[in-house]
């Protein structure tokens, strides 16, 4: 069998597996801000690895803003909790696969606020801004331009929320975007590959467009949540194509190694 369908395992990246345990921890509310972390010599105990593995483990957490020493007091979590969009938080969370569907679940929570907000509240100039927006996805859609129908649904989506008239639901969704533009949560190649673009993409937004011009909160609401499970859907069919393609490309180089050995 050949050697490369193996992928080498760094000693050196132990730290990087404590680092990541204690992240996980954080991650899911385990730790919290405040809690202080047991010491070197009980962590070393706990996880089965060297003290000084867990003492870089937890500078490179300090590092990152995670973590905090307080003098002659050991170590504690540091209080990121209170701005989940803060810079480590938003580290933290792009780090770990399992919160990208917890942060669309969370996404269509929020929007479905916004848009149930927007069917109730919106103007008439509100109206004219979003059907300028949706008429002219549609001439992205048709011309398969992928460019301005990234733009155009971030507007979207956007303009609804800017028509609840809610300045802290407003600010809490342009920091959703802000982190979907760094790639956080949401890799849109990806997205766009297996089938969030075009027309199908454009019917969905069109759907949420007319629910929210209707004026019916709870119709504009239901449109907003579904819009978020296609999206989880497009994801995990993203994520478990690559991981197919993957195990694919595996098996094409054991069958290349075989051919090549039965040559010599």
């Amino acid at each position: 069998m050949t050697n490369n369908v193996f992928t080498r395992i760094d000693q050196r990246k132990i730290s990087s597996e404590v680092a990541r345990q204690i992240e996980e921890l954080i991650l899911e509310g385990t730790l919290r801000p405040g809690d202080r972390l047991p010491g070197e010599r009980d962590l070393a105990e706990a996880m089965d690895v060297s003290r000084p593995t867990v003492r870089e483990a937890i500078e490179d957490l300090k590092n990152r803003g995670l973590l905090r020493t307080q003098h002659g007091g050991g170590t504690f979590v540091a209080d990121i909790m209170g701005s989940m969009f803060s810079r480590p938080m938003v580290e933290l969370f792009a780090r770990h696969p399992r919160a990208t569907f917890d942060f669309i679940e969370y996404r269509g929570e929020i929007e479905a606020i916004a848009a149930g907000w927007a069917a109730a509240r919106a103007t008439e100039t509100d109206r004219e801004i979003l059907t300028r927006i949706i008429n002219d996805m549609e001439r992205a859609a048709r011309e398969e331009d992928t460019e301005l129908e990234a733009k155009l649904d971030v507007d979207l989506h956007m303009a609804i929320a800017d028509a609840s008239h809610n300045l802290m639901l407003i600010q809490t969704i342009r920091s959703i975007f802000s982190m979907l533009a760094e790639g956080v949560f949401y890799n849109r190649e990806l997205a766009v590959k297996y089938g969030a673009r075009g027309m199908v993409l454009y019917e969905k937004h069109k759907r949420l467009y007319d629910a929210v011009m209707s004026g019916d909160p709870e119709w504009a609401a239901r449109e907003a949540r579904g819009h978020m499970e296609y999206m989880a859907g497009v994801m995990r069919e993203a994520q478990m194509a690559e991981k197919r393609e993957k195990e694919a490309r595996r098996r094409l180089e054991l069958m290349r190694d075989s051919r090549s050995r039965r040559r010599r």
